[in-house]
């Protein structure tokens, strides 16, 4: 499949790879149906739609189909996990940079 600049890249993916699959056994458990698209394919795709303002029937053929990557982000969405797997993420972050995984309330 050709990259495009919103592709996530290997370095990227390596990172959120983990985080994602385990949103996903979080979807999968709440949902009941496993995923039939690759799940890194789908999120460049939706990370296409969002950086270029298309519609979703627009994107590239190289990607998984619009349906399936559209009913996959409205999926997440109405679970919030988009909002989860950013939160995961930041508190990973925080600890590589030496602070606590969560900021302290005062």
């Amino acid at each position: 499949m050709p990259s495009y600049p919103p592709d996530l890249t290997d370095a990227e993916w390596a990172v959120l790879e983990g985080e994602a699959r385990a949103v996903m056994a979080e979807l999968v458990q709440a949902a009941g149906r496993p995923m039939v698209h690759d799940l890194r394919a789908t999120l460049d795709a939706i990370n296409y739609v969002t950086r270029y303002g298309i519609e979703w029937r627009a994107l590239p053929v190289d990607f998984p189909p619009h349906e399936a990557v559209y009913a996959f982000f409205l999926r997440w969405s109405r679970r919030g996990l988009p909002e989860r797997l950013a939160g995961r993420l930041r508190g990973r972050l925080r600890i590589l940079a030496g602070r606590g995984e969560l900021p302290c309330s005062t």
